[in-house]
């Protein structure tokens, strides 16, 4: 009996683990990375002068994707709990540097970025 107690809350304790997490990064996660810094120096990024970025208004641009700043997005399911956290960081630095915010896909989304 004390064995099939044990073993259930094994079961238990490994569901809760090993639960599916949802496609986005929840405010939970957010939460636990407050205050943390993304790691510098393991992207380049190509630099840009005044004018030289493409603007969609330009002719020869086709229309925007997103509106209002807001970039819909999935994670891949495959993502460990570090990696997702790790994503999480980055949307951090993304959202504390620019206008732009990567918001969960919802089902009216015809676009957005799969990580």
């Amino acid at each position: 009996m004390k064995f099939a107690v044990a073993l259930s809350v094994v079961v238990l304790q490994l569901a809760v683990c090993y639960a599916d997490l949802p496609n986005y990064i929840t405010e939970a996660e957010f939460a636990a990375i407050r205050g943390q810094k993304i790691p510098i120096g393991n992207i380049t990024l190509p630099k840009y002068g005044e004018g030289t970025v493409p603007h969609p208004a330009r002719p020869g641009f086709g229309p925007r994707l997103w509106t209002n700043g807001q970039v819909p997005y999935t994670l891949d399911a495959s993502f460990s709990n570090e990696q997702r956290q790790q994503v999480a960081l980055a949307l951090q630095a993304y959202h504390d540097a620019t206008c732009i915010r990567f918001i969960p896909k919802e089902g009216h989304h015809q676009s957005w970025v799969k990580f």
